[in-house]
């Protein structure tokens, strides 16, 4: 049986436990290869992050036989990330904010985003080792030079990252 997406999900909310500390929603996407259509980012999955993003969304949990926390909740003005595994042999994965997989779905020539680009336009992580360029939390760096700080009265986090 190889590692899907499911299997992503089960082990990315675990990693959440561990190193995100904001509220935030996620769009997982996992790949074979090292490129991932931009269509498998659904127009509805879009929407919804983006209204999560800039407005809110209240959702009603399914009763579903399951002991759920609670029933309903509201996320109004969250942080908004396409997050996606490449090679899913790899631990590496990459929080890529909405608006940047947006603009690099708008603007490539190609129809789907690679590893590489990814890189520039994400924050890289791995399963097992947290975030792992932590000069993306810091301006100072040539690489940081790219983004900008959106206004915000919390710390920067790699949630605060927008390509210009």
């Amino acid at each position: 049986m190889s590692y899907q997406e499911r299997d992503f999900q089960t082990d990315f909310n675990k990693w959440c436990k561990h190193f995100i500390d904001f509220s935030a929603v996620f769009e997982l996407k996992a790949s074979k290869s090292n490129s991932l259509p931009f269509n498998s980012l659904k127009e509805h999955q879009a929407n919804a992050l983006y209204a999560c993003k800039n407005n809110k969304i209240v959702w009603k949990i399914p009763d579903a036989g399951f002991q759920n926390p609670f029933d309903s909740f509201v996320l109004k003005e969250v942080h908004a990330y396409v997050v996606v595994m490449f090679n899913t042999k790899s631990d590496d994965f990459y929080m890529i904010p909405i608006e940047n997989w947006t603009k690099e779905a708008e603007s490539s020539e190609r129809k789907s985003i690679t590893k590489e680009k990814a890189q520039e336009i994400g924050v890289p992580c791995s399963l097992h080792r947290g975030i792992k360029n932590k000069d993306s939390l810091n301006f100072e760096t040539e690489k940081a030079k790219r983004w900008t700080a959106k206004p915000s009265t919390q710390n920067v986090h790699p949630s605060s990252l927008v390509q210009n």
